[in-house]
């Protein structure tokens, strides 16, 4: 869904099922939980005890999508010092993420999507189990603009480029970016010989 993100189908083996489809939740257990009557899902959060035996006694027989949607860039994310805590390599990061109204709003619609389409196949039962979010294919840490320029050279450091995801502007919604990440190293290698050694 352009603009939204995408979903895509997930299974595994039995232990991992268990949490990742029933028992990984962030939105507390599913029987304390009040589904509102306009959701399209008959439960939602973290399922445990005797319901969760009886859904892992037919997991065979049970179908689980993951919505994938990108945060869009917040000036109150990003990663600072953790001053005080060290390792070997000195001081420990410290990572600040919240994410907008807007990116759960999208994550939510593409659930929506999801239980629409699980029950039209014939679902007797649609659980949402909202898990937390987790970061693949991270992009827009060094973002082209902020922190590189449009060569991808930092701003801040002649002849340092950077030519990897991390210099996109924001995901694109859910798909592997291999084949876009390997074009902007292309596109940089080009840049770097343009600007030092096309004239040498």
């Amino acid at each position: 869904m352009p603009g939204t993100g995408c979903l895509q189908t997930y299974a595994s083996a039995p232990g991992v099922t268990s949490i990742a489809s029933w028992g990984g939740s962030r939105d507390g257990f599913a029987a304390d939980n009040q589904v509102p009557a306009d959701r399209p899902w008959d439960s939602r959060g973290r399922i445990v005890g005797r319901d969760l035996k009886r859904k892992m006694a037919d997991y065979r027989r049970s179908f689980a999508l993951q919505a994938l949607t990108d945060d869009r860039p917040r000036m109150r994310n990003g990663v600072t010092v953790q001053r005080g805590d060290e390792d070997e390599h000195g001081p420990v990061p410290n990572i600040t993420y919240e994410p907008s109204e807007g990116d759960l709003q999208r994550r939510t619609e593409l659930m929506e999507v999801g239980a629409r389409i699980f029950r039209n196949a014939g679902a007797s039962h649609v659980h949402r189990l909202d898990a937390a979010q987790i970061g693949i294919h991270i992009h827009s840490t060094m973002r082209m603009g902020f922190v590189v320029d449009a060569a991808c050279e930092a701003m801040d450091l002649d002849r340092l480029f950077v030519a990897d995801h991390s210099v996109m502007t924001n995901s694109i919604g859910g798909p592997n970016p291999t084949n876009t990440g390997q074009a902007l190293a292309l596109r940089t290698a080009e840049k770097v010989y343009e600007r030092y050694f096309e004239r040498v």
